[in-house]
């Protein structure tokens, strides 16, 4: 290691703070995420916004920004009562800082429509994602959340 990147590590890891419990943040990280993906394809679009600090920001895919959580709740609400939502994550890594981290990872969604009269077509998105964790009251909360799709807008989903 260099000394300028010894410096720079040395000077990152000094402003974090009070240190986090990093096995701790993963545990209830993943265990969020498990709820996230069980909320939206029960329906359950309440206990979805929940996992969302109150001024959280949400970007899906080719979406207008969402800010906090009667925006979040406006979008995601018609996919889960319109039809079956199945949402999949995947933490490639997680980087905590005292009451705050970052979380790297790959999710694919998937929307079937109940009926033929559905104003929202199937559709399959996948691709990345970032989203910013803080630890709120000893429960860590979704501050911002940005998908990048690596699929086309529209995508049918994929034949099984």
């Amino acid at each position: 290691m260099s000394v300028l990147s010894a410096l720079l590590m040395s000077s990152v890891l000094a402003g974090c703070g009070a240190e986090t419990d990093l096995a701790a943040a993963e545990t209830a990280i993943e265990a969020a995420n498990e709820t996230a993906m069980s909320a939206l394809a029960a329906g359950d679009i309440d206990t979805y916004v929940s996992l969302f600090t109150e001024d959280a920001w949400s970007m899906p895919p080719n979406s207008p920004l969402n800010e906090g959580h009667d925006a979040i709740r406006a979008y995601f609400g018609p996919l889960t009562a319109l039809g079956d939502t199945q949402f999949e994550l995947e933490t490639i890594e997680l980087s905590v800082c005292g009451p705050s981290a970052v979380e790297r990872g790959a999710f694919k969604l998937t929307f079937t429509p109940e009926g033929d009269t559905s104003p929202i077509p199937a559709f399959y998105d996948e691709g990345h994602y970032l989203v910013h964790w803080v630890l709120v009251d000893g429960t860590w909360l979704i501050r911002s959340d940005a998908p990048v799709s690596t699929m086309t807008p529209g995508a049918p989903p994929p034949e099984d």
